[in-house]
């Protein structure tokens, strides 16, 4: 298990940093890559090979291996490292880094990397409108809170309304946080100033106002560095150990680069393979046609240990959420939400359709982060549950329920099982509930956060970096459809926590945040999920990172490979 302080690292210092160095192999581009391959189930296939614009894991996990970031993720802490940039050094007033680029990288056409590719890839993110949907936000946008605007001046620092009532744990504190983001509705609220090259290999970025997570931020993969002029490819140009070959439906081909700047990898041959069922990825397991496969679910467990096979398990770091849209009228009465919470059985889930070591989820940031759940929880009562719904406004609707299909995520492994059994539960309770199931691939996601059939869904979210902010931005940085749901004040706390220093005014503010969105439930966070893949005993070393940072530089396979 990773050891993490609050928040993740200490504050930037305001001098020099020098962080961990990338290995880097000076006969990079002499030496021939090598003939080992490697082949790896997952259930879904990537939507963008270009990674300002993905949004899923599986697109993370090809872009992972093409390109590279200023950033990287040390393996063995979880901290950022170099990896374009050499070091970087910020400004006393937080608001300009400069970063010292290295030298020896080339893209994979054989162009080099310089600081003015850097730049154009900042002024492509942040040229490109914004995202007509929430769930389509860029990593620039929701890291820069690029085309946000600010709220009224006034707006209190906490939400008096979202006091709890006496029915409720009522210790939320509202004690107002002085704001130096204060400016009239409507004005731009991103973080971003601009982006310049200072020399060949030096490059500069500017802030509106300090963002404390920044670097950790530049570790997201949606910040990888694209080669100029190769944006519209049907796959661009990266810098990282691995080029696509090709690419269908059913699996895309990395093959290693020649004339990669870092360690050559031992795989020289990567095929990520798509089975859309959790039972087809393990068959292709035992028949040999892969090493290994992603999301092993309760039900294969037991024979991959009898087998012998390998099962490694990543460290907890999503969070699974039953969305409570506002849209539907029925919902709008918060005792209908609470009723809600309290039907739901979550331990009674997490042992019947998870891994070992899942737990319950107190707020929607993972237990990692070190924030203070919040004292409003909703532990099972059905009794509870039922005299809630029977003492409010609801008389027995239909409320729709969504759930994703021919799929498993990480942190919804049997979506088909996991909501029949939730529905179960509410029905229990007195809801009446009307199934609207949906495929994954005819995007599931932009139907539920987009407030098509608002009611109840089910959905979640993989932190890409370790920082409270990812997950908050995420799901309430801005008024989304998904939840129906608008919250100045949450808003406005997920802004100035941005800015302030790592320590206990940023945890404070965060276990405000946590707390207003227990009371306010525009959601019920369900579980901290683990995930694990499977993998056959010819591989000798893979990866795992609780954040999907696994690049198949770090994979070792026997050479009798399938």
């Amino acid at each position: 298990m990773l050891s993490w302080t609050a928040l993740g690292l200490p504050a930037l210092a305001l001098t020099a940093c020098t962080p961990s160095q990338s290995p880097v192999n000076s006969s990079s581009s002499t030496t021939a890559p090598s003939t080992t391959r490697f082949q790896f189930a997952v259930p879904s296939y990537p939507r963008s090979f270009d990674p300002s614009q993905a949004l899923d894991v599986e697109s993370f996990r090809i872009s992972r291996q093409v390109f590279n970031n200023l950033v990287g993720v040390d393996p063995d802490t979880g901290a950022p490292k170099a990896e374009l940039a050499e070091s970087w050094t910020v400004s006393q007033d937080g608001l300009t880094y400069r970063f010292t680029l290295r030298r020896d990288v080339k893209f994979h056409s054989g162009a080099a990397f310089n600081a003015d590719a850097v730049v154009k890839n900042f002024e492509r993110w942040a040229a490109a409108p914004a995202a007509a949907n929430v769930a389509n936000r860029t990593a620039f946008e929701v890291v820069f809170h690029h085309h946000a605007t600010l709220p009224v001046d006034q707006v209190p620092r906490f939400d008096q309304s979202a006091t709890p009532s006496a029915s409720a744990s009522s210790s939320t504190a509202s004690t107002a946080i002085p704001s130096s983001t204060a400016s009239p509705e409507g004005t731009n609220a991103s973080f971003y100033s601009g982006a310049r090259a200072v020399s060949e290999h030096e490059f500069e970025l500017t802030l509106r106002r300090p963002l404390t997570l920044l670097i950790e931020a530049l570790t997201h993969p949606g910040f990888g560095i694209i080669e100029p002029g190769t944006w519209d490819s049907k796959f661009p140009n990266g810098s990282g150990p691995y080029r696509i070959g090709s690419a269908t439906e059913q699996e895309i081909v990395l093959n290693a680069a020649p004339s990669y700047w870092g360690t050559k990898p031992t795989v020289g041959q990567a095929t990520v393979k798509v089975f859309r069922q959790a039972h087809a990825r393990f068959n292709a397991l035992q028949r040999g046609e892969v090493h290994g496969y992603d999301l092993v679910t309760v039900e294969e467990l037991k024979t991959i240990v009898q087998e012998g096979r390998q099962m490694l398990q990543r460290d907890p770091f999503a969070v699974l959420y039953m969305g409570m849209n506002q849209l539907n009228p029925v919902l709008q009465d918060q005792q209908v939400r609470r009723a809600a919470a309290y039907a739901i059985d979550v331990n009674s889930l997490a042992s019947q359709f998870f891994l070992r070591g899942t737990n319950e989820a107190r707020s929607f940031l993972p237990q990692s982060l070190a924030i203070p759940d919040p004292t409003t929880q909703y532990n099972f009562d059905l009794n509870r549950a039922t005299e809630l719904l029977s003492t409010s406004s609801y008389r027995g609707e239909a409320i729709p329920f969504t759930y994703p299909t021919n799929t498993a995520r990480a942190y919804l492994p049997q979506p088909e099982r996991i909501y029949a059994a939730i529905s179960k539960q509410l029905t229990a309770a007195g809801f009446n509930i009307k199934p609207v199931p949906l495929d994954w691939q005819s995007d599931y996601v932009l139907s539920v956060t987009s407030g098509k059939n608002p009611g109840f869904h089910l959905l979640g979210l993989t932190g890409e970096f370790r920082d409270p902010d990812y997950f908050l931005s995420s799901l309430f940085g801005q008024s989304s459809p998904e939840f129906g749901y608008t919250s100045p004040s949450v808003q406005t706390l997920i802004r100035d926590a941005r800015s302030l220093a790592n320590g206990p005014d940023r945890v404070a503010t965060y276990s405000r945040i946590v707390e207003t969105l227990a009371v306010d439930l525009p959601a019920y966070p369900l579980l901290y999920p683990i995930s694990a893949l499977a993998l056959n005993n010819d591989v000798v070393r893979y990866p795992v990172s609780p954040i999907l940072d696994e690049p198949f530089t770090r994979v070792e396979v026997t050479p009798t490979s399938p």
